[in-house]
């Protein structure tokens, strides 16, 4: 009787601990769980940093990793070899290679900018990759480089303006097969290319079916009293697109950035990215046509020369730029790169 009396005890015992790890446990997945929402939360709170800064369009990086690419950015300032800017306006014996668009692009103006998620490219195979950096349009001339694509593709609207055709519509049959067909796209060039946007038929967005592609016969540029340039303000305002973003501002225009940029901060507008193709380089002009890139808080995120075109004395160069807010450049004093005249 002892022996089975001990028995039942020992498994009322063994029942009675078997019961307390199992709330034990039970405990510690729920305090496990807590602390994950909890860390969960904190990580939320924790982006505002970068989410603020980028004008809500980086919704996913970590304050500690926002400040470090802010630090990047600083230590780079001005951007510019000092050695060569700001230039006096003449050459100089120390300074005479300055005036080559090679020389030139070769010391100044690098990417200080990068975006966080590798993905490969969209439109074509390559083993080339980028961080998230995807190019959007042909191989070669035409194609552009555009950063975090699939943020626009979870926007509700889109806006496209694509400046200088040369009947390529490859961009933007590019930004409409891989960024969506949410994206509204207006292409400017003084040429008789109409029938080649027409070729692109037809999108559909919220049931409703438009143009691929908006083709407008003039280019962008300054007015001189005739129909073959509007400046980007007119643009803006005939297009009714006043207060709005415009997603991508894909611009080459054979030269006339230097001469056009300053206005395209006027406009009522906000263009989150600008793809620009740059031509040739001047030791006065292109320091201006940055310092005013800057002034306007952006930042360089990709530089390609376009190599097919580019000889001795001629040089294109690809230049990809993404809008943050002034507080993102906050903490230090960027010098001009223009010289005072």
């Amino acid at each position: 009787m002892a022996t089975l009396s001990n028995r039942k005890l020992l498994q009322v015992v063994v029942a009675i601990v078997m019961t307390l790890v199992y709330f034990l446990r039970i405990t510690d997945v729920g305090k496990a769980q807590t602390s994950a929402l909890n860390s969960s939360q904190g990580d939320d709170a924790d982006y505002a940093l970068a989410k603020r800064e980028s004008l809500d369009f980086f919704d996913d990086i970590p304050s500690s990793h926002w400040k470090l690419m802010k630090q990047k950015v600083a230590d780079m300032s001005p951007n510019y070899n000092t050695w060569y800017l700001p230039h006096p306006g003449k050459a100089v014996p120390e300074d005479t290679r300055n005036a080559s668009p090679g020389f030139f692009y070769q010391n100044h103006y690098e990417p200080e900018f990068v975006c966080l998620h590798e993905r490969s490219a969209y439109t074509y195979v390559s083993s080339y990759r980028l961080l998230l950096i995807v190019r959007i349009g042909k191989p070669g001339d035409g194609g552009k480089w555009i950063c975090d694509p699939h943020r626009i593709t979870q926007q509700e609207d889109c806006l496209v303006y694509s400046v200088g055709s040369n009947n390529d519509f490859s961009f933007e049959q590019a930004v409409l097969e891989h960024i969506g067909q949410h994206c509204e796209i207006h292409t400017f060039d003084f040429g008789n290319y109409a029938e080649g946007a027409a070729k692109l038929g037809f999108r559909e967005h919220n049931g409703k079916k438009s143009p691929a592609v908006n083709y407008h016969k003039y280019g962008l540029g300054i007015e001189d009293g005739s129909s073959k340039f509007q400046s980007l303000i007119t643009v803006v305002n005939s297009l009714g697109h006043q207060n709005r973003v415009i997603d991508i501002f894909k611009i080459d225009c054979e030269g006339c950035e230097w001469t056009t940029a300053l206005e395209w901060f006027t406009a009522p507008i906000t263009l989150r990215q600008i793809l620009v193709e740059t031509h040739l380089s001047d030791v006065i002009k292109t320091p201006r046509f940055f310092d005013i890139i800057y002034e306007n808080s952006y930042v360089i995120f990709h530089k390609e020369a376009n190599i097919a075109y580019s000889g001795p004395r001629n040089m294109a160069m690809e230049f990809a730029l993404l809008k943050l807010s002034p507080e993102f450049h906050s903490g230090y004093n960027r010098a001009k790169g223009e010289a005072k005249q």
